[in-house]
């Protein structure tokens, strides 16, 4: 019987880190972390993990893995672990960790769509986890069905394999799929074991560094005065301070130049921060105690931001086409995160 969930990790995620050789690692105890963490905090709360089987196996501290699998919080996926997340979070309620937007899931799960308070991102910091809230956007049909299509195309994605990919173990010359990898609807299993069912040759598990988008180029603000673009900034490893420029604020970028001064006066001097965590997560953090931020709004009749204010000195998470409206909205920020698939 599983006890009343009230957050799930979403484990492969948060394991998953890019390493300075740009490959891929998935390292364990950065979800033992996140769940002490969470529960420093929410000392009553039942944490559950889920684990992609995929990633299980590559895990480099794996007997963690094993450890937590048997003191129960920890659950391995048989199929694709977003499914199985998501899942377990409509069903008590419960909030997710995860550095995923799962825009493919906003039909299914309408809760998405604007969530706020339920879906937070593991960031690290000089080597220091902070849980970030997270204001997901409204995202439209045409990208759902976007998504969807994405996740989709995922070459021989079945549910009862999820990631897990395969190779041909036959020679070229015996088989088209020859020492290639095998889409899952040409696998037949035996006893546990898989085959090529075009040649009937054994299909060797193989554990590939999953397609995660590369940066681009650093991320970028996009600042905008109603609907008209100013200009853009990019985010490096110096945070930035955003707000109502001056000659006595040299370290201050002025988003106001060329507002009429009773619309400028609207931003505070210091307004907004904007800096990259450990892991190149954009992060954002009111700093006016008389002005406002918001992120995602929506826009009352007036035309201005009727909700979604953020707290003041507290750190959110954003993300691709995110819009953060300062002040009574005249200023708008929009989130890009340029990306490029490896190829």
């Amino acid at each position: 019987m599983v006890s009343a969930i009230t957050v799930v990790l979403d484990a492969s995620n948060i394991a998953c880190v890019r390493q300075q050789n740009g490959r891929i690692a998935y390292r364990f105890s950065r979800v033992e972390e996140v769940r002490d963490y969470w529960l420093k905090r929410h000392p009553e709360d039942e944490v559950r993990a889920i684990l992609d089987a995929s990633a299980y196996r590559r895990m480099v501290d794996e007997p963690r893995a094993r450890r937590a699998e048997q003191d129960s919080w920890l659950e391995t996926a048989t199929g694709d672990a977003d499914d199985r997340i998501l899942d377990l979070a409509d069903r008590y309620r419960a909030a997710i960790v995860s550095k995923d937007n799962f825009t493919f899931a906003r039909e299914e799960y309408p809760w998405l769509q604007g969530s706020r308070g339920r879906v937070f991102l593991p960031s690290w910091r000089k080597g220091a986890l902070l849980l970030q809230p997270r204001v997901l956007r409204v995202a439209t049909p045409q990208e759902i069905a976007k998504a969807q299509d994405e996740k989709r195309a995922k070459a021989g994605i079945r549910n009862d394999l999820g990631d897990r990919a395969f190779r041909c173990t036959a020679p070229p010359d015996i088989c088209d799929h020859g020492g290639a990898l095998v889409q899952h609807a040409l696998l037949r299993e035996m006893d546990g074991i898989f085959y090529c069912v075009a040649c009937q040759h054994r299909a060797q598990e193989e554990f590939l560094d999953p397609v995660v988008p590369e940066s681009a180029g650093e991320p970028r603000l996009t600042v905008m005065h109603h609907q008209r673009v100013r200009h853009e900034l990019s985010l490096g490893s110096q945070a930035l301070i955003l707000g109502r420029g001056g000659s006595s604020r040299p370290h201050v970028h002025d988003v106001t130049a060329g507002l009429p001064n009773e619309l400028a006066v609207q931003i505070a001097r210091e307004h907004l921060e904007a800096f990259l965590d450990d892991d190149g997560n954009l992060i954002v953090r009111h700093l006016s105690m008389t002005n406002a931020s918001f992120l995602n709004p929506s826009l009352g009749s007036d035309g201005l931001p009727s909700d979604n204010r953020l707290a003041d000195f507290a750190e959110y998470s954003v993300s691709e086409n995110d819009e953060i409206h300062l002040g009574p909205g005249v200023v708008r920020l929009i989130v890009g995160v340029p990306r490029s698939l490896p190829t």
